[in-house]
């Protein structure tokens, strides 16, 4: 019996994954490394991703909405951030290995961007209706401060607390921000 299209991409991003613990960048792993540890075909690998960047991305998006369930399981605000926090340190030989990519195909532009969607269907969901001009403006600088505070901290080795990290980020929120991300009762949005 074949193997479903999820699990064969699953199993070609863990293979990245556990490459990138003897590599400090998913830059210096060879696409040969992966599909030979995956234990699948060039034409497979092809069939599902353009290249490791596209495979990174695939993965990270997994990542995010497997971290989004434990944050929005948090109680409020405070522990959803503190919980964001633990699950990337539960998950550091991944975003360690993309984010130290300095290829032109890294991640951080992904990562700002998926950020910048979740947040804006976060917004437009609370205040049901789209997002105006003024706060879209905030939001960019705000996701963008703490994409850059995030990429360096596991770029950095995560040697700050998560709880710090949390201070941090709870202090950065623009207050014209604020009402859009006190809780709610659970709308099984992301937060």
């Amino acid at each position: 019996m074949a193997n479903s299209p999820d699990k064969t991409k699953k199993r070609i991003a863990e293979a990245a994954v556990t490459l990138m613990e003897k590599n400090p960048s998913i830059d210096m792993i060879k696409l040969s490394e992966i599909i030979e540890l995956a234990d699948v075909s060039r034409p497979t690998f092809y069939k599902y991703f353009m290249d490791k960047y596209d495979l990174a991305a695939w993965y990270l998006d997994r990542v995010i909405d497997e971290a989004y369930w434990s944050v929005n399981d948090a109680v409020n605000t405070r522990a959803a951030i503190y919980s964001w926090f633990e699950y990337i340190r539960s998950q550091d030989v991944f975003f360690k290995g993309v984010f130290n990519s300095t290829s032109q195909n890294n991640i951080h532009d992904y990562y700002f961007q998926k950020m910048m969607v979740d947040y804006t269907e976060l917004i437009e969901s609370r205040s049901g209706r789209p997002i105006e001009k003024t706060l879209n403006a905030v939001l960019r600088s705000f996701i963008h401060g703490c994409a850059e505070v995030i990429c360096e901290w596991i770029i950095g080795g995560m040697k700050e607390s998560s709880e710090f990290m949390t201070n941090v980020m709870r202090l950065s929120i623009p207050p014209i921000l604020e009402p859009y991300m006190k809780e709610q009762k659970r709308d099984n949005k992301k937060i």
